[in-house]
């Protein structure tokens, strides 16, 4: 197992390429990572057969009896190090996920079930890593409440901030919003200090075994960039004007949708 290929939440849906019902993205994660953290989008997919062995989350429980959904954690070997993956689920984020997808389950306040974990497996661990689904602000109050942890990779930000922010000994860092790169710690002599965030290099090279995969995601990319038809006046060569848009579909539908206009 590689044990630096740690996936963060939000995986599913939010593309084009969740037409074909999250089939690419699980593909994707089971292919190319080695632990998944749940996010509000896609919550169901990690429930699934082949996903919820991958996916980890100390926070997540049942709401009867408090039992977790997922495994809390997955200690693996980093460069000699015994390293603890965990991941958390804002109450933000959580509430974000359709209410009947999310019946009988709920969430515990993030830094909480991180120090009882560390309570119960401090002896057996070096360095504790944690994937977060709370947002950057919350991460950061979440590392300061959680003096333990060498690493948070931040996410559900919606933010512009993206460099490496220590609080404390404390890493906190998030890749570039919508897939566009990564976040990356490596492991260096006395800490996590050789950490970035850095953009997918470009290249034509494909490993064989991901071959079958790179075609799907080439005939689905074709598929969104195909030309449906032209684009109706006020439209054209114009940000998009949301609320002219909704007002015009709410008299076509009051007219039994007529004609477009042209």
């Amino acid at each position: 197992m590689h044990a630096d290929r740690p996936c963060p939440p939000d995986f599913f849906e939010g593309t084009g390429y969740h037409l074909g019902k999250g089939q690419l993205e699980r593909e994707t994660l089971t292919s190319l990572y080695d632990v998944l953290a749940p996010g509000n989008h896609g919550w169901p997919h990690y429930f699934e057969t082949d996903l919820h062995p991958m996916t980890v989350c100390a926070n997540a429980v049942a709401e009867a009896d408090g039992k977790p959904l997922f495994n809390r954690m997955r200690i693996v070997r980093i460069r000699g190090r015994r390293v603890a993956v965990t991941a958390v689920l804002g109450p933000q984020a959580f509430n974000a996920i359709p209410a009947h997808q999310r019946t009988g389950h709920q969430v515990t306040e993030p830094a909480a079930a991180l120090r009882q974990l560390m309570l119960e497996h401090h002896h057996h661990v070096d360095a504790w890593i944690v994937l977060s689904h709370s947002g950057f602000t919350e991460d950061l109050k979440l590392a300061a409440a959680s003096p333990f942890t060498d690493v948070i990779f931040a996410g559900h930000c919606h933010s512009d901030t993206y460099e490496p922010i220590n609080v404390g000994d404390t890493l906190v860092l998030k890749g570039t919003e919508l897939g566009a790169g990564y976040a990356l710690a490596e492991a260096v002599p006395g800490g996590w200090a050789a950490a970035r965030t850095t953009h997918f290099p470009q290249t034509d090279h494909v490993p064989d075994d991901l071959a079958a995969l790179h075609q799907e995601i080439g005939f689905t990319g074709r598929m969104l960039t195909a030309l449906l038809g032209t684009v109706n006046e006020p439209y054209r060569n114009a940000e998009l004007d949301r609320g002219h848009l909704l007002a015009e579909i709410t008299a076509r539908l009051h007219t039994g949708l007529g004609p477009t206009p042209s």
